[in-house]
């Protein structure tokens, strides 16, 4: 089977539902195990570079992503992962490595 990891960016949109949920304590607890059984890639100088290469390339062709969907792929690019989405992504036009990536969408 595969590793799964998940964006510093995904943890934290966890955490958040999390916080705005606070008696919810059967979603913590999947939460949490869910956290303890994948690797969470911290964001760093690569994924900061890589998003806004992928924000000005998506903005040049009139069809930029949400901001946070931008984060999370822009970090799977730049850790040489491919992104796996519930809804599709838009494709992203051929441009430099690491963007050149083709996403896959579930």
């Amino acid at each position: 089977m595969a590793q799964v990891c998940v964006s510093s960016i995904t943890e934290a949109e966890l955490l958040f539902g999390l916080a705005l949920k606070p008696q919810a304590a059967k979603l913590a607890e999947l939460v949490n195990q869910f956290l303890l059984g994948v690797s969470v890639l911290p964001w760093d100088s690569a994924a900061a570079k890589a998003y806004a290469d992928l924000c000005a390339s998506s903005w040049k062709r009139g069809a930029p992503l949400a901001a946070w969907d931008m984060l999370v792929a822009a970090h799977a690019f730049a850790s040489g992962l491919t992104p796996r989405h519930q809804r599709p992504l838009l494709p992203f036009p051929p441009s430099p490595p690491p963007l050149s990536r083709l996403v896959q969408a579930l």
